[in-house]
Order: C-alpha cells, then sequence, then structure tokens
C-alpha cells in the first residue's frame, strides 16, 4: 500500500512539473494603438583637445514628438463677489466692532473693515438688520 502510494505521489510531482514548464500566454483586454517615434538626430561638433575637462559633452537629443495640451482650472469659487444682503453701512449701531489679537473688525466713513493680523485667522462681525435674525459678516 505504501509503495502504491509513494507512486501515485511521484506520478502526481511529475505531472506537477509537466505542466507548470508549459509556456503561459497572456491576453490584454486593452487594444494597443501603434505609435510611431521619429528621433531627431544632430551631428556632435568634433572634439578639441583642451586643458578644460567637459564633464556633460554635448549629444544628441531626442525631442518629444507629442507635448500635452494644457487645460484650463475650473472656477472652483464661482459664488465669489455676489451680493448676499444689501446694507449701505449707515447706522454703525447694528453691526459689532471689535480688537483682538487675531485680528480687527472697525466700522468707519459708513465702511466695515475686516483685518487678519496672522496668515491665517477668523475675524467675523454680527449684524442686527430687519428681516434677518442675525447677519455675519
Amino acid at each position: 500500500m505504501k509503495r502504491f502510494f509513494s507512486w501515485v505521489l511521484i506520478a502526481v510531482a511529475l505531472i506537477l512539473c509537466i505542466v507548470s514548464c508549459q509556456r503561459i500566454e497572456l491576453y490584454s483586454l486593452a487594444e494597443s494603438t501603434a505609435t510611431a517615434t521619429v528621433w531627431i538626430v544632430t551631428e556632435a561638433p568634433t572634439l578639441i583637445p583642451s586643458a578644460t575637462t567637459v564633464w556633460f559633452p554635448p549629444t544628441a537629443t531626442p525631442r518629444p514628438l507629442n507635448t500635452p495640451t494644457p487645460f484650463p482650472t475650473q472656477d472652483m469659487k464661482p459664488d465669489i463677489g455676489r451680493l448676499v444682503v444689501p446694507d449701505g453701512f449707515s447706522d454703525p449701531g447694528k453691526w459689532e466692532t471689535y480688537r483682538s489679537p487675531e485680528g480687527n473688525a472697525v466700522w468707519a466713513n459708513k465702511e466695515m473693515t475686516l483685518a487678519i493680523h496672522r496668515t491665517a485667522g477668523v475675524v467675523e462681525s454680527y449684524a442686527d438688520l430687519p428681516g434677518w435674525k442675525t447677519f455675519i459678516c
């Protein structure tokens, strides 16, 4: 019985060796497109011996065939500049003003100015406008 299993094991090993030695063919689902490569070769200048070592001698360099086409960047903020709430800033009591280490919210000359002291920060002013519960600028 042991002899039979050893022959079966040897036969399976041989079959696996023979099967694994066969050529495997791979197929691609994408179709290949033929592209032509054009090499523009220029002659290198004749070399003249000199006392200075030329570390990067001039060589013929092929030019690329196609240059990528640039596309314009999409406008990611289309609503900037749109008037949200009309207010002439005629009444200085409507808007909250303050000064802080982060920035200022100041009302002067019928204008509201928001200024940030650092490269990043948050400055906001609240107003009590008719028809609006609270508005943030």
